[in-house]
């Protein structure tokens, strides 16, 4: 049989669009199609629905066992604050995942070992914070 590596995304497609608004101004838009992780489903998906959520379900296909695909939006904001010969500082703001239209990619354990329990909380965080 097959067993499918973790990261087996079949197609990624970025763009991105930089516009320099001022000599040390500049705006840029970006956008990321991703075809979607696969996934290996211990629960059925109803187990998968009471436990993480309807919203979370809707985004993974059981017959692929693969998450859906899914498209995220960015934007970046800079500006050159100080610049002389060999010397320079920059201001850079990133704001990544503008339309979360994908929830499941940081929701189940099953689907990335890396993501924070369904609670929201990150591991190791106790009750006081």
């Amino acid at each position: 049989g097959h067993f499918p590596d973790s990261q087996d995304q079949r197609n990624t497609v970025r763009a991105r669009v930089r516009y320099q608004v001022a000599p040390r101004l500049w705006i840029a838009v970006g956008a990321d199609y991703n075809s979607g992780l696969p996934f290996q489903p211990d629960l059925t998906p109803q187990q998968y629905a009471t436990e993480y959520g309807q919203v979370v379900i809707n985004h993974l296909n059981f017959n692929r066992d693969r998450i859906s695909p899914y498209l995220t939006e960015n934007a970046s904001v800079g500006a050159d604050l100080y610049q002389r010969e060999k010397r320079s500082l920059r201001f850079h703001l990133t704001a990544t995942d503008i339309s979360v239209t994908c929830p499941a990619q940081d929701t189940p354990a099953p689907l990335q070992e890396t993501a924070p329990p369904p609670t929201g909380k990150a591991p190791g965080q106790n009750e006081d914070h």
